[in-house]
């Protein structure tokens, strides 16, 4: 009996359930991938002779943060868009908002 009404389900529900469910795993996973990539490049920074790699991009707790909030941004995008919700208006307040702070 629960499997019938199951099968009830409109279609558009389960792709967006299904389309969230991805980009929600893609996301965290791009979230696992940056700090990996941050912690490893911080590493490979540590153990070279030449310095110019500490002085063009030092790894950092505030690279590592500003990596992986821009990560889940982009994802949070990417979600929203795959909800059908436009996020033209969304990235456009953003940047009104950020001249106004400039």
């Amino acid at each position: 009996m629960k499997l019938q009404s199951l099968a009830t389900i409109p279609i558009w529900a389960d792709r967006l359930a299904w389309s969230t469910v991805i980009l929600l795993a893609v996301s965290l996973c791009g979230r696992f991938l940056s700090r990996r990539m941050c912690q490893r490049l911080g590493a490979w920074a540590a153990t070279t002779k030449w310095r110019w790699d500490d002085l063009i991009m030092p790894v950092t707790s505030l690279t590592e943060y500003l990596v992986r909030l821009f990560v889940i941004l982009f994802g949070g995008l990417m979600i929203l868009h795959g909800l059908g919700v436009s996020i033209v208006p969304l990235l456009t307040a953003l940047g009104v908002g950020g001249l106004a702070v400039a």
